[in-house]
Protein backbone atom coordinates (compact mmCIF):
# COMPACT_ATOMS: atom_id res chain seq x y z
CA UNK A 1 0.00 0.00 0.00
CA UNK A 2 1.05 3.49 -0.02
CA UNK A 3 3.43 4.87 2.48
CA UNK A 4 1.02 7.54 3.09
CA UNK A 5 -1.97 5.62 3.80
CA UNK A 6 -1.82 5.60 7.47
CA UNK A 7 -2.21 9.14 7.53
CA UNK A 8 -5.59 9.03 4.71
CA UNK A 9 -8.04 6.71 6.19
CA UNK A 10 -10.14 8.92 7.94
CA UNK A 11 -11.12 12.06 5.31
CA UNK A 12 -10.81 15.46 6.50
CA UNK A 13 -13.91 17.85 5.90
CA UNK A 14 -14.87 18.89 2.69
CA UNK A 15 -13.37 22.45 3.62
CA UNK A 16 -9.96 21.53 4.36
CA UNK A 17 -9.53 18.81 1.38
CA UNK A 18 -8.35 20.97 -1.27
CA UNK A 19 -4.55 20.23 -1.01
CA UNK A 20 -1.89 22.59 -2.92
CA UNK A 21 -2.52 23.51 -6.25
CA UNK A 22 0.33 24.36 -9.33
CA UNK A 23 -0.10 27.04 -11.70
CA UNK A 24 -2.77 27.20 -14.12
CA UNK A 25 -2.08 26.81 -17.55
CA UNK A 26 -5.05 27.46 -19.94
CA UNK A 27 -8.26 25.58 -19.78
CA UNK A 28 -7.53 25.16 -16.30
CA UNK A 29 -4.17 22.87 -16.04
CA UNK A 30 -2.65 22.32 -13.10
CA UNK A 31 0.45 20.91 -11.85
CA UNK A 32 3.65 22.07 -13.24
CA UNK A 33 3.65 23.37 -16.68
CA UNK A 34 5.44 26.78 -18.29
CA UNK A 35 3.10 28.60 -20.79
CA UNK A 36 5.46 29.08 -23.90
CA UNK A 37 3.37 30.41 -26.89
CA UNK A 38 -0.26 32.01 -27.53
CA UNK A 39 -1.80 33.35 -30.69
CA UNK A 40 -5.16 34.77 -31.38
CA UNK A 41 -7.08 36.54 -34.18
CA UNK A 42 -10.46 38.44 -34.58
CA UNK A 43 -9.75 38.62 -38.29
CA UNK A 44 -11.97 37.15 -41.04
CA UNK A 45 -10.31 34.65 -42.50
CA UNK A 46 -12.37 33.61 -45.88
CA UNK A 47 -11.91 29.62 -46.58
CA UNK A 48 -12.42 28.84 -50.28
CA UNK A 49 -14.98 25.92 -50.64
CA UNK A 50 -13.81 23.11 -52.64
CA UNK A 51 -14.35 19.04 -52.78
CA UNK A 52 -11.54 19.57 -51.25
CA UNK A 53 -10.41 23.15 -51.25
CA UNK A 54 -6.65 24.20 -50.64
CA UNK A 55 -5.41 24.35 -46.65
CA UNK A 56 -5.75 27.68 -45.52
CA UNK A 57 -3.24 28.79 -42.56
CA UNK A 58 -5.67 29.89 -39.27
CA UNK A 59 -3.11 30.50 -36.30
CA UNK A 60 0.71 29.78 -35.68
CA UNK A 61 2.70 29.58 -32.62
CA UNK A 62 6.47 29.54 -32.97
CA UNK A 63 9.85 28.65 -31.49
CA UNK A 64 8.37 26.11 -29.05
CA UNK A 65 11.44 24.33 -27.43
CA UNK A 66 11.33 20.97 -25.69
CA UNK A 67 13.85 18.34 -24.02
CA UNK A 68 13.36 15.09 -23.94
CA UNK A 69 11.23 14.95 -20.69
CA UNK A 70 8.87 17.27 -22.12
CA UNK A 71 5.92 17.28 -24.47
CA UNK A 72 3.80 20.46 -25.36
CA UNK A 73 -0.62 20.18 -25.29
CA UNK A 74 -1.98 22.28 -27.60
CA UNK A 75 -5.01 23.82 -27.45
CA UNK A 76 -7.08 25.58 -30.41
CA UNK A 77 -10.10 26.65 -31.32
CA UNK A 78 -11.91 28.88 -33.90
CA UNK A 79 -15.86 29.98 -34.26
CA UNK A 80 -16.73 29.04 -37.99
CA UNK A 81 -19.34 31.35 -39.85
CA UNK A 82 -21.76 30.18 -43.36
CA UNK A 83 -24.76 31.21 -44.79
CA UNK A 84 -27.11 28.58 -46.12
CA UNK A 85 -28.83 28.96 -49.59
CA UNK A 86 -32.59 28.06 -50.47
CA UNK A 87 -34.60 25.95 -48.48
CA UNK A 88 -32.90 22.65 -49.57
CA UNK A 89 -30.70 21.03 -47.51
CA UNK A 90 -27.34 22.81 -46.63
CA UNK A 91 -23.99 20.71 -45.85
CA UNK A 92 -20.67 21.57 -45.20
CA UNK A 93 -17.86 19.57 -44.71
CA UNK A 94 -14.88 20.99 -42.47
CA UNK A 95 -11.51 19.72 -42.07
CA UNK A 96 -9.14 21.36 -39.71
CA UNK A 97 -5.65 19.95 -38.82
CA UNK A 98 -2.65 20.81 -36.60
CA UNK A 99 1.14 20.79 -38.07
CA UNK A 100 4.12 20.44 -36.32
CA UNK A 101 7.47 22.20 -38.39
CA UNK A 102 5.01 21.26 -41.55
CA UNK A 103 4.09 17.35 -40.54
CA UNK A 104 0.64 16.85 -39.96
CA UNK A 105 0.53 15.67 -36.22
CA UNK A 106 -3.62 15.41 -35.70
CA UNK A 107 -6.48 16.00 -38.21
CA UNK A 108 -10.12 16.53 -37.53
CA UNK A 109 -12.95 16.92 -39.19
CA UNK A 110 -17.14 18.00 -38.64
CA UNK A 111 -20.12 17.64 -41.20
CA UNK A 112 -23.41 20.22 -40.46
CA UNK A 113 -25.98 20.21 -42.05
CA UNK A 114 -28.85 22.06 -42.66
CA UNK A 115 -32.63 21.47 -43.75
CA UNK A 116 -34.30 24.58 -43.25
CA UNK A 117 -33.12 28.57 -42.26
CA UNK A 118 -32.24 29.53 -46.05
CA UNK A 119 -30.47 32.52 -46.43
CA UNK A 120 -29.40 32.54 -42.62
CA UNK A 121 -26.02 32.97 -41.49
CA UNK A 122 -24.77 30.18 -39.19
CA UNK A 123 -22.15 29.90 -36.70
CA UNK A 124 -20.73 27.04 -34.97
CA UNK A 125 -17.74 26.92 -32.53
CA UNK A 126 -14.95 24.42 -32.91
CA UNK A 127 -12.32 23.71 -30.25
CA UNK A 128 -9.80 20.39 -29.82
CA UNK A 129 -6.60 19.41 -27.97
CA UNK A 130 -3.41 17.55 -28.66
CA UNK A 131 -0.73 16.48 -26.35
CA UNK A 132 2.44 15.92 -28.39
CA UNK A 133 5.66 14.20 -27.17
CA UNK A 134 7.91 14.84 -30.11
CA UNK A 135 12.10 15.16 -29.92
CA UNK A 136 13.87 17.26 -28.51
CA UNK A 137 14.46 20.46 -30.68
CA UNK A 138 12.44 23.66 -31.67
CA UNK A 139 9.09 23.27 -33.39
CA UNK A 140 6.39 26.07 -35.12
CA UNK A 141 2.78 24.31 -34.26
CA UNK A 142 0.36 26.06 -37.24
CA UNK A 143 -3.31 25.29 -37.00
CA UNK A 144 -5.03 24.71 -40.84
CA UNK A 145 -8.61 23.99 -41.87
CA UNK A 146 -10.00 23.57 -45.06
CA UNK A 147 -13.49 22.77 -46.76
CA UNK A 148 -13.76 19.21 -47.80
CA UNK A 149 -17.28 19.71 -49.18
CA UNK A 150 -20.38 21.32 -49.64
CA UNK A 151 -24.01 22.26 -51.01
CA UNK A 152 -26.51 24.54 -51.10
CA UNK A 153 -24.21 27.62 -49.60
CA UNK A 154 -23.37 31.05 -50.15
CA UNK A 155 -19.89 31.62 -51.72
CA UNK A 156 -18.57 32.99 -47.97
CA UNK A 157 -17.72 30.92 -45.60
CA UNK A 158 -14.88 32.28 -43.12
CA UNK A 159 -13.27 31.93 -39.76
CA UNK A 160 -14.24 34.99 -37.56
CA UNK A 161 -11.77 34.53 -34.55
CA UNK A 162 -8.88 31.78 -33.71
CA UNK A 163 -6.79 30.95 -30.78
CA UNK A 164 -3.99 29.16 -30.36
CA UNK A 165 -1.66 27.92 -27.19
CA UNK A 166 0.95 25.60 -26.85
CA UNK A 167 1.60 24.40 -22.73
CA UNK A 168 4.83 22.70 -22.09
CA UNK A 169 4.82 19.63 -19.54
CA UNK A 170 6.99 17.17 -18.36
CA UNK A 171 6.25 14.43 -20.28
CA UNK A 172 4.99 12.20 -17.93
CA UNK A 173 1.79 14.36 -17.97
CA UNK A 174 1.29 14.60 -21.41
CA UNK A 175 2.73 11.33 -22.30
CA UNK A 176 0.38 8.73 -19.67
CA UNK A 177 2.14 5.56 -19.12
CA UNK A 178 0.28 4.12 -16.49
CA UNK A 179 -2.97 1.83 -16.31
CA UNK A 180 -5.03 2.52 -12.95
CA UNK A 181 -7.14 -0.29 -11.45
CA UNK A 182 -9.33 0.09 -8.95
CA UNK A 183 -9.40 -3.10 -6.60
CA UNK A 184 -11.57 -4.31 -3.17
CA UNK A 185 -9.81 -6.58 -1.11
CA UNK A 186 -11.28 -10.11 -0.44
CA UNK A 187 -11.57 -9.21 3.40
CA UNK A 188 -14.08 -7.22 4.34
CA UNK A 189 -13.02 -4.89 6.68
CA UNK A 190 -9.30 -4.44 4.73
CA UNK A 191 -9.26 -1.13 2.66
CA UNK A 192 -8.79 -1.31 -0.74
CA UNK A 193 -6.30 0.43 -3.30
CA UNK A 194 -5.62 1.52 -6.77
CA UNK A 195 -2.67 -0.32 -8.29
CA UNK A 196 -0.53 1.92 -10.73
CA UNK A 197 0.95 -0.13 -13.35
CA UNK A 198 3.75 0.66 -15.95
CA UNK A 199 2.50 0.31 -19.31
CA UNK A 200 5.93 0.04 -20.36
CA UNK A 201 7.28 -3.01 -17.31
CA UNK A 202 3.69 -4.20 -16.88
CA UNK A 203 4.67 -4.27 -13.51
CA UNK A 204 2.84 -2.43 -10.42
CA UNK A 205 4.95 0.53 -8.99
CA UNK A 206 2.60 1.57 -6.58
CA UNK A 207 -0.86 1.51 -4.79
CA UNK A 208 -3.05 4.52 -3.92
CA UNK A 209 -5.11 4.80 -1.09
CA UNK A 210 -8.54 5.65 -2.03
CA UNK A 211 -10.90 4.66 0.79
CA UNK A 212 -12.72 1.41 1.53
CA UNK A 213 -14.30 0.52 -1.79
CA UNK A 214 -12.33 2.33 -4.48
CA UNK A 215 -14.25 2.15 -7.77
CA UNK A 216 -15.30 4.57 -10.52
CA UNK A 217 -12.46 6.54 -11.64
CA UNK A 218 -11.53 9.51 -14.48
CA UNK A 219 -8.78 10.92 -15.87
CA UNK A 220 -8.52 14.40 -16.57
CA UNK A 221 -7.76 15.73 -19.94
CA UNK A 222 -4.32 16.98 -19.58
CA UNK A 223 -3.50 13.63 -17.98
CA UNK A 224 -2.89 15.35 -14.50
CA UNK A 225 -5.05 14.73 -12.10
CA UNK A 226 -6.67 11.19 -11.41
CA UNK A 227 -10.53 10.90 -9.68
CA UNK A 228 -11.59 7.61 -7.58
CA UNK A 229 -15.17 7.07 -6.18
CA UNK A 230 -14.86 5.31 -2.92
CA UNK A 231 -18.09 3.02 -2.68
CA UNK A 232 -17.68 2.38 0.96
CA UNK A 233 -21.29 1.65 1.55
CA UNK A 234 -21.24 2.04 5.57
CA UNK A 235 -20.32 5.48 5.07
CA UNK A 236 -23.08 6.53 3.05
CA UNK A 237 -25.36 4.33 4.68
CA UNK A 238 -24.39 6.50 8.30
CA UNK A 239 -23.53 10.10 5.98
CA UNK A 240 -25.78 9.82 3.41
CA UNK A 241 -22.39 11.01 1.29
CA UNK A 242 -19.25 9.30 -0.17
CA UNK A 243 -15.67 10.21 -0.56
CA UNK A 244 -13.83 11.65 -3.95
CA UNK A 245 -9.84 10.61 -3.71
CA UNK A 246 -7.84 13.39 -5.94
CA UNK A 247 -4.49 12.18 -7.00
CA UNK A 248 -1.37 14.44 -8.85
CA UNK A 249 -0.61 12.37 -11.54
CA UNK A 250 2.97 13.49 -12.07
CA UNK A 251 4.65 12.70 -8.61
CA UNK A 252 1.67 10.39 -7.69
CA UNK A 253 0.64 11.86 -4.46
CA UNK A 254 -2.61 12.72 -3.16
CA UNK A 255 -3.99 16.20 -3.64
CA UNK A 256 -7.46 16.39 -2.10
CA UNK A 257 -10.60 14.16 -0.53
CA UNK A 258 -13.71 15.83 -1.49
CA UNK A 259 -17.12 14.98 -0.40
CA UNK A 260 -19.83 13.56 -2.56
CA UNK A 261 -22.87 12.05 -2.80
CA UNK A 262 -23.61 8.66 -1.92
CA UNK A 263 -22.01 5.43 -4.32
CA UNK A 264 -21.04 6.83 -6.46
CA UNK A 265 -20.90 5.03 -9.91
CA UNK A 266 -19.59 7.16 -12.58
CA UNK A 267 -17.12 10.25 -12.92
CA UNK A 268 -16.37 11.99 -16.08
CA UNK A 269 -13.83 15.37 -16.69
CA UNK A 270 -15.28 17.94 -18.95
CA UNK A 271 -13.38 18.34 -22.19
CA UNK A 272 -12.19 21.61 -21.45
CA UNK A 273 -10.90 20.63 -18.07
CA UNK A 274 -12.27 22.89 -15.81
CA UNK A 275 -15.02 20.42 -13.72
CA UNK A 276 -15.30 16.95 -12.41
CA UNK A 277 -18.88 15.04 -12.58
CA UNK A 278 -19.75 12.69 -10.79
CA UNK A 279 -22.71 10.21 -10.80
CA UNK A 280 -24.08 9.43 -7.59
CA UNK A 281 -26.44 6.44 -7.47
CA UNK A 282 -27.39 6.24 -3.66
CA UNK A 283 -28.38 10.22 -3.43
CA UNK A 284 -29.63 10.15 -7.12
CA UNK A 285 -27.45 13.49 -8.20
CA UNK A 286 -24.49 14.71 -9.99
CA UNK A 287 -21.77 16.17 -7.81
CA UNK A 288 -19.93 19.05 -9.78
CA UNK A 289 -16.32 19.92 -8.54
CA UNK A 290 -13.90 22.86 -9.58
CA UNK A 291 -10.93 21.06 -11.54
CA UNK A 292 -8.47 23.68 -10.53
CA UNK A 293 -9.71 24.15 -6.89
CA UNK A 294 -11.22 20.93 -5.98
CA UNK A 295 -14.09 21.88 -4.08
CA UNK A 296 -17.66 21.14 -4.49
CA UNK A 297 -19.56 23.86 -6.80
CA UNK A 298 -22.84 22.30 -7.09
CA UNK A 299 -25.38 19.61 -6.31
CA UNK A 300 -27.47 18.62 -9.25
CA UNK A 301 -30.53 16.63 -8.52
CA UNK A 302 -31.54 14.78 -11.79
CA UNK A 303 -35.31 13.72 -10.61
CA UNK A 304 -36.86 10.51 -9.49
CA UNK A 305 -34.53 8.02 -10.90
CA UNK A 306 -31.01 6.71 -10.56
CA UNK A 307 -27.82 8.13 -12.53
CA UNK A 308 -25.47 4.84 -13.04
CA UNK A 309 -23.51 6.10 -16.55
CA UNK A 310 -22.16 9.76 -17.83
CA UNK A 311 -21.24 10.74 -21.29
CA UNK A 312 -19.40 14.47 -22.18
CA UNK A 313 -20.88 16.29 -25.31
CA UNK A 314 -17.16 16.63 -27.17
CA UNK A 315 -17.66 20.34 -27.18
CA UNK A 316 -18.57 20.47 -23.40
CA UNK A 317 -21.13 21.91 -23.59
CA UNK A 318 -23.85 19.26 -21.52
CA UNK A 319 -22.98 16.05 -19.31
CA UNK A 320 -25.44 13.70 -19.79
CA UNK A 321 -26.65 10.99 -17.31
CA UNK A 322 -28.47 7.95 -17.79
CA UNK A 323 -31.10 7.10 -15.41
CA UNK A 324 -32.87 3.75 -14.03
CA UNK A 325 -36.32 4.54 -13.06
CA UNK A 326 -38.19 2.84 -10.51
CA UNK A 327 -40.96 1.87 -12.97
CA UNK A 328 -39.95 -0.43 -15.60
CA UNK A 329 -40.23 1.49 -18.82
CA UNK A 330 -39.67 5.01 -17.79
CA UNK A 331 -36.13 5.32 -17.75
CA UNK A 332 -34.65 8.59 -18.84
CA UNK A 333 -31.74 10.97 -19.79
CA UNK A 334 -30.89 13.86 -17.73
CA UNK A 335 -29.02 16.56 -19.61
CA UNK A 336 -26.85 18.90 -17.15
CA UNK A 337 -25.35 22.17 -19.03
CA UNK A 338 -22.39 22.98 -18.11
CA UNK A 339 -22.21 26.47 -18.39
CA UNK A 340 -25.06 27.15 -15.63
CA UNK A 341 -25.43 23.24 -14.34
CA UNK A 342 -29.09 23.43 -15.74
CA UNK A 343 -31.38 20.30 -16.38
CA UNK A 344 -33.41 19.03 -18.99
CA UNK A 345 -34.87 15.98 -18.16
CA UNK A 346 -35.95 13.87 -21.51
CA UNK A 347 -36.91 10.43 -22.92
CA UNK A 348 -39.73 9.89 -20.03
CA UNK A 349 -42.80 9.54 -22.61
CA UNK A 350 -40.43 7.13 -25.01
CA UNK A 351 -40.65 4.09 -22.72
CA UNK A 352 -37.14 3.21 -22.56
CA UNK A 353 -35.61 0.70 -20.59
CA UNK A 354 -31.59 0.82 -20.02
CA UNK A 355 -29.15 -2.27 -19.31
CA UNK A 356 -27.52 -0.22 -16.02
CA UNK A 357 -24.61 -2.97 -16.76
CA UNK A 358 -23.70 -0.91 -19.45
CA UNK A 359 -23.37 2.82 -20.85
CA UNK A 360 -26.03 3.61 -23.34
CA UNK A 361 -25.32 6.42 -24.52
CA UNK A 362 -23.11 8.44 -26.93
CA UNK A 363 -22.87 11.94 -28.26
CA UNK A 364 -21.43 12.25 -32.01
CA UNK A 365 -17.89 13.77 -32.53
CA UNK A 366 -19.29 16.58 -34.00
CA UNK A 367 -21.32 16.92 -30.86
CA UNK A 368 -24.85 17.15 -32.73
CA UNK A 369 -26.20 14.02 -32.47
CA UNK A 370 -27.61 12.42 -29.12
CA UNK A 371 -28.15 8.49 -28.94
CA UNK A 372 -29.61 6.56 -26.11
CA UNK A 373 -30.40 2.88 -26.40
CA UNK A 374 -32.83 1.46 -24.84
CA UNK A 375 -34.38 -2.61 -24.66
CA UNK A 376 -37.11 -2.23 -27.91
CA UNK A 377 -35.81 1.39 -29.42
CA UNK A 378 -33.61 4.14 -29.83
CA UNK A 379 -33.77 7.66 -29.51
CA UNK A 380 -31.71 10.44 -31.32
CA UNK A 381 -32.05 14.04 -30.46
CA UNK A 382 -30.34 16.78 -32.22
CA UNK A 383 -28.22 19.45 -30.45
CA UNK A 384 -27.49 22.92 -31.14
CA UNK A 385 -26.69 25.99 -29.58
CA UNK A 386 -27.39 24.99 -26.28
CA UNK A 387 -30.82 23.48 -27.29
CA UNK A 388 -31.43 19.78 -27.06
CA UNK A 389 -34.61 18.37 -29.76
CA UNK A 390 -36.18 17.33 -32.06
CA UNK A 391 -36.37 13.63 -30.76
CA UNK A 392 -36.88 10.74 -32.72
CA UNK A 393 -37.87 7.14 -31.30
CA UNK A 394 -36.94 4.29 -33.74
CA UNK A 395 -37.61 1.02 -32.64
CA UNK A 396 -35.06 -1.59 -32.97
CA UNK A 397 -36.82 -3.69 -35.68
CA UNK A 398 -35.94 -0.99 -37.89
CA UNK A 399 -32.71 -0.33 -37.11
CA UNK A 400 -31.35 -4.71 -37.42
CA UNK A 401 -30.98 -5.81 -33.92
CA UNK A 402 -31.27 -5.02 -30.13
CA UNK A 403 -28.44 -2.79 -29.25
CA UNK A 404 -26.69 -2.46 -26.15
CA UNK A 405 -23.55 0.38 -25.91
CA UNK A 406 -21.94 1.90 -28.40
CA UNK A 407 -19.35 4.68 -29.32
CA UNK A 408 -19.02 7.17 -32.02
CA UNK A 409 -15.97 7.55 -34.18
CA UNK A 410 -14.52 11.11 -35.22
CA UNK A 411 -14.55 9.62 -38.99
CA UNK A 412 -17.41 10.82 -41.49
CA UNK A 413 -18.67 8.38 -43.92
CA UNK A 414 -20.60 9.58 -46.58
CA UNK A 415 -22.06 12.64 -44.60
CA UNK A 416 -22.76 9.91 -41.67
CA UNK A 417 -21.45 9.83 -38.15
CA UNK A 418 -19.48 6.49 -37.88
CA UNK A 419 -21.13 4.36 -34.83
CA UNK A 420 -20.48 1.09 -33.29
CA UNK A 421 -22.58 -0.12 -31.40
CA UNK A 422 -22.42 -4.34 -29.71
CA UNK A 423 -25.54 -6.59 -29.03
CA UNK A 424 -26.52 -8.74 -26.19
CA UNK A 425 -26.59 -12.65 -26.68
CA UNK A 426 -27.34 -14.72 -28.73
CA UNK A 427 -26.17 -11.92 -31.48
CA UNK A 428 -22.96 -12.77 -33.26
CA UNK A 429 -23.13 -9.40 -35.28
CA UNK A 430 -21.25 -6.09 -34.66
CA UNK A 431 -23.72 -3.59 -36.01
CA UNK A 432 -21.89 -0.16 -37.69
CA UNK A 433 -24.74 2.46 -37.77
CA UNK A 434 -24.35 5.88 -39.83
CA UNK A 435 -26.41 8.54 -38.44
CA UNK A 436 -27.10 11.57 -40.85
CA UNK A 437 -25.76 15.25 -40.26
CA UNK A 438 -28.70 16.49 -39.74
CA UNK A 439 -30.25 13.66 -37.62
CA UNK A 440 -33.26 13.15 -40.14
CA UNK A 441 -34.73 9.40 -39.66
CA UNK A 442 -35.65 9.42 -43.68
CA UNK A 443 -31.39 9.90 -43.82
CA UNK A 444 -30.39 6.95 -41.64
CA UNK A 445 -28.49 4.24 -43.32
CA UNK A 446 -29.68 0.64 -42.28
CA UNK A 447 -27.07 -0.98 -39.79
CA UNK A 448 -24.34 -2.93 -41.36
CA UNK A 449 -23.73 -6.26 -40.37
CA UNK A 450 -19.84 -7.36 -39.59
CA UNK A 451 -19.27 -10.89 -37.88
CA UNK A 452 -18.22 -10.76 -34.28
CA UNK A 453 -19.36 -13.07 -31.23
CA UNK A 454 -21.97 -13.72 -28.46
CA UNK A 455 -21.62 -11.96 -25.42
CA UNK A 456 -20.39 -8.72 -26.70
CA UNK A 457 -20.00 -6.14 -23.73
CA UNK A 458 -18.32 -2.74 -23.49
CA UNK A 459 -16.63 -1.09 -26.59
CA UNK A 460 -14.51 1.33 -26.11
CA UNK A 461 -12.57 3.16 -29.51
CA UNK A 462 -8.48 4.17 -28.90
CA UNK A 463 -7.28 7.45 -28.75
CA UNK A 464 -6.28 7.44 -32.10
CA UNK A 465 -9.52 6.01 -33.19
CA UNK A 466 -7.18 3.16 -35.63
CA UNK A 467 -8.89 0.18 -33.43
CA UNK A 468 -12.49 -0.46 -31.97
CA UNK A 469 -12.07 -2.73 -28.92
CA UNK A 470 -15.06 -5.23 -27.91
CA UNK A 471 -15.02 -7.75 -24.80
CA UNK A 472 -16.54 -10.85 -25.23
CA UNK A 473 -18.04 -12.54 -22.16
CA UNK A 474 -17.31 -16.61 -22.07
CA UNK A 475 -19.96 -19.01 -22.79
CA UNK A 476 -20.36 -23.03 -22.86
CA UNK A 477 -19.92 -21.91 -26.87
CA UNK A 478 -18.22 -19.35 -26.92
CA UNK A 479 -14.28 -18.05 -25.86
CA UNK A 480 -13.96 -15.19 -23.82
CA UNK A 481 -12.22 -12.55 -25.22
CA UNK A 482 -11.41 -9.31 -27.33
CA UNK A 483 -12.10 -8.16 -30.56
CA UNK A 484 -10.59 -5.78 -32.01
CA UNK A 485 -11.76 -4.22 -35.35
CA UNK A 486 -10.32 -1.58 -37.70
CA UNK A 487 -12.16 1.06 -38.95
CA UNK A 488 -9.71 1.82 -41.42
CA UNK A 489 -9.08 -1.55 -42.78
CA UNK A 490 -12.49 -1.96 -44.35
CA UNK A 491 -13.37 -3.41 -40.61
CA UNK A 492 -11.47 -6.24 -40.61
CA UNK A 493 -11.39 -7.58 -37.14
CA UNK A 494 -8.79 -10.40 -34.76
CA UNK A 495 -10.23 -11.89 -31.94
CA UNK A 496 -7.23 -12.90 -28.88
CA UNK A 497 -9.13 -15.33 -26.77
CA UNK A 498 -8.63 -14.78 -23.09
CA UNK A 499 -9.52 -16.91 -19.74
CA UNK A 500 -12.09 -14.12 -18.76
CA UNK A 501 -12.91 -10.59 -20.49
CA UNK A 502 -14.66 -8.04 -18.45
CA UNK A 503 -13.71 -4.23 -18.74
CA UNK A 504 -11.06 -3.05 -21.30
CA UNK A 505 -9.02 0.05 -21.40
CA UNK A 506 -6.86 1.50 -23.96
CA UNK A 507 -3.38 3.27 -23.18
CA UNK A 508 -2.97 7.44 -24.46
CA UNK A 509 -0.69 5.86 -26.97
CA UNK A 510 -3.11 3.54 -28.13
CA UNK A 511 -0.58 0.10 -28.40
CA UNK A 512 -2.04 -1.62 -25.59
CA UNK A 513 -5.64 -2.96 -24.42
CA UNK A 514 -5.87 -3.72 -20.73
CA UNK A 515 -8.61 -6.48 -20.66
CA UNK A 516 -10.02 -6.91 -16.57
CA UNK A 517 -9.88 -10.61 -15.55
CA UNK A 518 -11.72 -11.29 -11.64
CA UNK A 519 -8.42 -10.76 -9.73
CA UNK A 520 -5.84 -9.82 -12.63
CA UNK A 521 -5.54 -7.80 -15.78
CA UNK A 522 -4.61 -9.09 -19.14
CA UNK A 523 -2.45 -6.85 -21.46
CA UNK A 524 -3.28 -7.55 -25.37
CA UNK A 525 -0.89 -5.89 -27.82
CA UNK A 526 -3.49 -3.52 -30.33
CA UNK A 527 -0.03 -3.73 -33.38
CA UNK A 528 0.50 -7.92 -33.32
CA UNK A 529 -3.09 -8.68 -31.83
CA UNK A 530 -1.45 -10.86 -28.95
CA UNK A 531 -1.61 -11.38 -25.19
CA UNK A 532 0.60 -10.75 -23.23
CA UNK A 533 1.42 -12.20 -19.76
CA UNK A 534 -1.34 -11.15 -17.33
CA UNK A 535 -1.06 -9.00 -14.07
CA UNK A 536 -1.79 -10.00 -10.45
CA UNK A 537 -3.34 -6.88 -8.78
CA UNK A 538 -3.91 -8.03 -5.43
CA UNK A 539 -7.42 -7.68 -5.00
CA UNK A 540 -11.00 -8.16 -6.82
CA UNK A 541 -10.86 -5.77 -9.84
CA UNK A 542 -13.54 -3.26 -10.05
CA UNK A 543 -12.43 -0.60 -12.58
CA UNK A 544 -9.21 0.09 -15.43
CA UNK A 545 -8.13 3.40 -16.44
CA UNK A 546 -5.39 4.43 -18.99
CA UNK A 547 -6.30 7.52 -20.66
CA UNK A 548 -9.00 10.47 -20.88
CA UNK A 549 -12.51 9.34 -21.35
CA UNK A 550 -15.92 11.06 -22.54
CA UNK A 551 -17.80 8.15 -21.46
CA UNK A 552 -17.94 6.43 -17.87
Amino acid sequence: MDDNQDQLNTPEPLADASGPTGPAGPRGATGPAAYIGYASSTDPLILPPGTPARWATVSSVAAISLTATQAVKIDASFLLSWVSGDSRAAELNLEYRILRNGTVIYTGANVYGLAENSRATHQEFINFFHVDTAPSGSYTYTMQARINGYSNLQATIEILESDLSAVVYPNQMAYQHYLFVSCWNDTENLNGHVAVIDTVSNHIVRTLFAGSKPGPMAISPDLTTLYVGDQDPVTAAQSGYNFMWVWDLVQLRQIGVVQIGATPVAIVVSPDNTKTYTANSGSRNVTVIDHLTRRVIATVPVGTGTPFALTASPDGSYIFAACKSDTAGNDYIAAIRTADEQVTVFGKSYSLEFDPSCNPIAVSSNSRTFVAAGKEKALLASLSSGSIGPFFSVPYTSLGGQWRSGIFIDQDIQQFHQMYWTEPTPSEEISIWHVSADNSPARWQTPVPYPGYKGQNQVVASPDQLRICITVAGSDDQFAGLLIIEPENNNTSHFVNLPVAREVAITANSAIAYVSEHRYVHPVNLQTFTEMQAIGVDGLVQTLLAAYRLQS
